[in-house]
């Protein structure tokens, strides 16, 4: 079976950029020069902007996220799941799982 990936983005931004060389160190079998463009600024926008694109589903585990995040992840059509209360979010992360699987495997 093919992997899936699910991103879980929060509220956690962090403000100076990542390391220059970070770009060159993710450059590996499967990830190309071409994946890694946006990070030639190692900031947190980019390297959100970079997670969301190489994922099948994200699901927002904070409330609130940053703006250009959530427009960003609403303008890219992946599948996400909003924010879960405590009392519900174990059926909707399963649900949301399900969801992802499937697609994918009928694609």
């Amino acid at each position: 079976m093919d992997s899936r990936v699910i991103l879980s983005i929060y509220d956690d931004e962090f403000d100076n950029p990542l390391n220059g060389s970070f770009k060159k160190k993710l450059e590996s079998e499967g990830i190309t020069g071409k994946d890694t463009d946006i990070l030639k600024n190692p900031d947190y926008f980019n390297l959100s902007r970079a997670a969301i694109d190489l994922s099948d589903g994200v699901i927002l585990g904070s409330q609130k996220i940053n703006d250009k995040i959530a427009n960003y992840l609403k303008q890219s059509d992946k599948l996400f799941l909003p924010h879960q209360g405590a009392d519900d979010y174990i059926n909707s992360y399963s649900e949301f799982y399900d969801k992802i699987l499937t697609a994918t495997v009928n694609d």
